[in-house]
Formats: structure tokens, sequence, C-alpha cells
């Protein structure tokens, strides 16, 4: 059964009605834009994808220039070729189905995102923006992917109120732009990292809580090709526990446990030593 939460938000002087849907099982399942230059039989591409398996698609990735435009990874495949247009396709076949664009990722770092939120003008560009890019391309949500704020290059300790700043902007001109047009209002989410430290110096959760309609959490990527012994990335029952240790702590910070949605790493990692 489907339950609705409301809210309210008021930022300049207008007071913006929150609303938000839950208690629906979710399977929220990514889409790497890169998959189509695989080899052989393990190309991967927007026809390949079971429409029926999840509930809501993500592609990955998008990014944002200097001037607060979004901007396709690589517009030959996005754009010249159809990826995006092929993937919201899919919609054709499942109705219920949802199809978001994830913006950032690894190469997409804080030394693009920090000065944005750090501006008031520039969040609001980047805003205006994203619904006018969402809306082109028959996207129903956008997937925040900040990898991650207040690290790496770049990075500031304000990142972590900025961000927030930007979160609760995107969420209420959603419901603005939705109220205005008719249209279902864009869905609004994030990624967020398994590791404890970056999440209490990068993410506001409580702030984050009230205006996300969920946060898929990083769990997977705990060691890497570059290590000396092999191990495994993602964990179910590791020996330190990490994997664990960091969805309990997610779920002690955000409390609404609907607000998680816990990551599997479906794919490998070589290690040729």
């Amino acid at each position: 059964m489907k339950r609705e939460k409301s809210g309210s938000s008021q930022t300049d002087g207008r007071t913006t009605k929150l609303s938000f849907l839950s208690a629906e099982p979710r399977v929220v399942c990514y889409y790497t834009n890169w998959s189509v230059y695989r080899p052989g039989t393990a190309r991967f591409n927007p026809q390949n994808i079971n429409p029926y398996l999840c509930t809501h698609l993500v592609y990955a990735f998008g990014g944002f220039t200097k001037d607060n435009t979004f901007k396709p990874f690589d517009k030959y495949q996005d754009i010249e070729k159809g990826g995006y247009a092929k993937f919201t396709g899919l919609k054709t076949y499942n109705k219920n189905l949802k199809t978001m664009l994830a913006i950032g990722g690894w190469n997409e770092g804080s030394s693009r995102f920090s000065p944005m939120v750090a501006s008031r003008d520039r969040r609001k560009e980047f805003v205006r923006n994203a619904i006018k890019f969402l809306r082109q391309n028959h996207f129903d949500g956008l997937d925040l992917d900040w990898e991650y704020p207040a690290f790496r290059d770049g990075g500031k300790p304000k990142d972590r109120e900025n961000y927030a700043k930007l979160v609760r902007e995107l969420r209420e001109e959603f419901e603005r732009e939705s109220e205005k047009t008719g249209k279902p209002r864009l869905l609004l989410t994030m990624a967020v990292p398994a590791g404890i430290e970056y999440i209490q110096k990068g993410f506001d959760i409580e702030t984050l809580n009230k205006y996300l309609d969920w946060m898929n959490l990083l769990s997977y990527d705990y060691h890497s090709a570059f290590e000396p012994a092999v191990n495994h990335h993602a964990p179910l029952y590791p020996l330190e526990e990490p994997n664990e240790y960091s969805v309990d702590n997610e779920l002690n910070i955000v409390r609404n446990h609907e607000m998680v949605t816990i990551g599997v790493g479906c794919c490998h990692i070589c290690n040729s030593r």
C-alpha cells in the first residue's frame, strides 16, 4: 500500500508543500553508459535492460558545466546514438517504471560541485537547468552523486551545509514546477558513501532526510584492485564487518529506514597479482 506523508518548507518568504510516497518496495538499478564500449558479449546497452526487473532505473552519469548547465558525459552515445531516448523509452513497456539521471560520479567530484553549491546564484541556475534538462530528456527524477563533499580535490568543510541547501532548493522547485505544470513531481535522490567519516563530514543527514525521496547507500567498493591482496568488495558477512557497520550506522542516523536503499555491487574487480 502506498502511504503519503506531507510537510512544508519555507524559503524566501514562500511556503512549499512537500509530499512523500513511502512503504512500497523499491528496486533501484544503475545503468552505466560506458558499458556500450565493452567488447564482445560483454557489451550492454539500454535495449538489453529488462524493464520489469527494477522499479527505478538510473542512467549514470551526466555532468554539468562551469555555467551550471547540464551536459551528457558522452554526447555521442547519450544523444546522437539515442542512449537517453532508448533508456527512457523502456517506460513504453512498463508503465510503472521510473527513469532517473545520475549527476556526478567519480569524474565529477568536489572541484566541480563545491564552487557551485557555495554560490546561491549558481545553485539557482543549477536547479533551473536541472528541471529543464530532465524534462527535455524525459527523465522522472535526479540522483545526486557527488563523490565526495568535503573530500577529494576541491572539497571544503562548508560543503556539508551547502550541499543540504542545494537539496532543499531542488526539492522546493521540483514541487513548484509540478504544481505549475500539472506534471508528476520529479524525484530527488542521493548516492551516499558507506564510509562513516565521509557521511559525518559531508552529509547533513537530518536535513537531507526532509527533502530527499530516498538515499542510495554505496555499500560496496570496500576493497579495490590496487590492494596487495584479494578481498570481497561487497561482502555480506566480512571478518571486520564494515558492510554491516555501514548499514547499521546509516540506519541509526537516518532513523526513517524507508529512506535507505542498500546498494548491491553487481560487478567484479579484477586483480591479476
